[in-house]
């Protein structure tokens, strides 16, 4: 049983289809997720506000989007391939009276189109095992959907890879049983960090770092 943790929803059943054909978030999950994005460097932005746009990709039930929500996001944009799943998550919308807060797209989240706007918090949740999110990542960088500033939620298995983008800074990276939760962010230009790899030959499925040839070089200045 999925359940919004807190905010002006708290305690609402979240509905999921019946034949389940996603791997919803468990709770324990979610709930490090949102503690995550209450606290630390996140508090003073004020990440959940009016005027925050929600990214959920393959949302299946939508638990991320309405938990964003109920803590004050002002609008969220449901991604899956999945009719049923959508058509039960635009119902619960509207039994919160918030259907004009959300946005409901059946699409491969594989072939994105170009973003027409781009997103405050994308939470990107694929099926394990199957490469999917470096493909994700290229799609969204590729085609807008991100901006300076963004911060990306990802759930992943704890041996899958991904290579982070040289514009995408790793801010947290925690590990819960098999599943593996990275918090990043969408650099407001190329700056001198460390970038590093997430490898299945690393030791706990945790971050290599590599120390690249330009990591003294001054964040370029934007035209």
């Amino acid at each position: 049983m999925l359940k919004i943790i807190s905010g002006k929803y708290r305690n609402q059943i979240i509905p999921t289809a019946k034949n389940i054909k996603y791997r919803p978030s468990t709770g324990k999950l979610k709930e490090a997720i949102f503690s995550i994005l209450t606290s630390g460097e996140f508090t003073g932005n004020k990440l959940f506000n009016e005027n925050t746009h929600i990214l959920d990709l393959f949302a299946g039930s939508g638990s991320l989007a309405f938990e964003s929500l109920s803590r004050g996001a002002g609008f969220a944009t449901l991604i899956d391939i999945d009719t049923s799943s959508l058509k039960i998550a635009e119902g619960f919308a509207k039994s919160l009276n918030i259907k004009n807060n959300v946005n409901f797209v059946n699409i491969n989240a594989l072939n994105l189109p170009k973003a027409n706007k781009a997103f405050d918090l994308v939470f990107i949740d694929p099926p394990y095992y199957k490469d999917i999110v470096p493909k994700v990542m290229k799609s969204l960088i590729n085609n807008n959907w991100f901006k300076d500033g963004t911060i990306i939620v990802i759930e992943m298995a704890k041996l899958d890879d991904y290579v982070l983008d040289e514009n995408i800074e790793i801010l947290r990276e925690k590990l819960y049983g098999k599943s593996k939760l990275l918090v990043l962010k969408k650099r407001h230009c190329k700056e001198a960090l460390l970038r590093g790899s997430i490898s299945p030959l690393s030791p706990r499925g945790l971050t290599q770092w590599v120390l690249p040839v330009h990591a003294t070089m001054p964040c370029e200045e934007k035209l």
